[in-house]
Order: structure tokens, then sequence, then C-alpha cells
């Protein structure tokens, strides 16, 4: 990521949107999540640039959940992502999927 960042940086490219997927449940709280967010504030982004994520409904409906889907879609402002994680207001993988989302 960080060889990514740059190049576009080189290119004065600005990253406008990034698909997760579900990557960040299999981070989140684990050592490799701290890593996981300076790679993500380390991209160089546009103005209102978001995160694409996707939360499986399995364990815990998502309250965005279409009935009858096992995912959710959800986009995050990347700005919202970092500040939230910046403050620690993320303290939980359900809390970083239910904060600032924007239903898709």
């Amino acid at each position: 990521m960080r060889r990514t960042a740059e190049e576009l940086r080189r290119r004065n490219l600005r990253v406008e949107c990034f698909y997760v997927s579900n990557v960040e449940f299999y981070l989140f709280g684990g050592e490799r999540w701290p890593l996981f967010v300076r790679n993500i504030r380390d991209l160089p982004w546009a103005p209102n640039s978001i995160l694409i994520r996707s939360y499986a409904n399995m364990w815990q409906p998502h309250p965005a959940q279409i009935p009858g889907y096992y995912m959710t879609s959800l986009l995050q402002q990347v700005r919202n992502f970092l500040e939230n994680e910046a403050s620690g207001k993320d303290e939980t993988y359900w809390d970083l999927v239910t904060r600032d989302y924007i239903a898709h």
C-alpha cells in the first residue's frame, strides 16, 4: 500500500473510493489493525472520498440490512473513518460498521 500511495502521489492522482470488502472484520482489534489504518491514512485522498465495505448479517443484522439479503453494502467518508480511529470512537467492530455509515 505504501508504494501504491507513493506512485499515486508521483502521478498527482487522488483516491476517490476504496473497496475494503469485509477485511476489517478479520483485522479489527488485532495487531494488524493499526497498520491497516495507517495504510488507509497514507493514501492520497480526494475530498469527500469514501470507503466501501461489506457487512455479513449472519451474527447481528445491520440496521441498513435489506430483508432477504445476506450482505449489506455500506459507504463511509474516509475523513469520518480516520477521525473516529484517531479519537478512539470505534471501540468495537459494531461501532465501526454502524457509525457514520451511508447505506447503499
